[in-house]
């Protein structure tokens, strides 16, 4: 019934409740098959399918992240940006950068404060932005919507 569901929502039928739970729960299954797929995967590639279908379920007004995807998308975003703290470089920053805007992407309802305050403090810790790691975490902090000022680090 997918293709019928399909057509109904790009030709703007409001899909009755007794229609829309039942579609949104398949988009769900769809979304949470193809996240767990991925297998924790860095590589954006690997989410693909995940994508596709929230694509398809945000231009069809349902919502489809779950908690077993949320929790996966915010594990794998702090051990991302965990290692890329420890290991700072172009590549292991760039996973960072990568997952994040996969999460962004997806739509995932992720809290990211922790990676957050783990970048922040990493950043405060060597406030004069000298070293190679600092300036390598900074497009890392933009991405996280951190701002670290001279007022800040004092």
């Amino acid at each position: 019934h997918r293709p019928t569901m399909e057509d109904l929502a790009m030709h703007g039928y409001e899909l009755p409740p007794v229609l829309r739970a039942p579609a949104e729960l398949a988009l769900a299954h769809r979304f949470r098959t193809a996240v767990l797929g991925a297998q924790s995967s860095t590589d954006p590639a690997a989410y693909d399918a995940a994508i596709a279908v929230a694509r398809q379920a945000r231009a069809d007004g349902f919502q489809v992240d779950t908690p077993t995807t949320t929790l996966m998308m915010q594990k794998l975003a702090n051990d991302v940006i965990g290692h890329a703290l420890a290991r700072p470089n172009a590549s292991t920053v760039q996973v960072a950068l990568d997952v994040l805007a996969l999460i962004g992407e997806l739509g995932a309802p992720v809290d990211i404060s922790t990676a957050q305050e783990a970048v922040y403090f990493a950043l405060r810790n060597n406030a004069d932005g000298t070293s190679k790691p600092v300036a390598l975490l900074r497009p890392l902090s933009e991405a996280l919507h951190l701002r670290i000022t001279s007022a800040a680090t004092a």
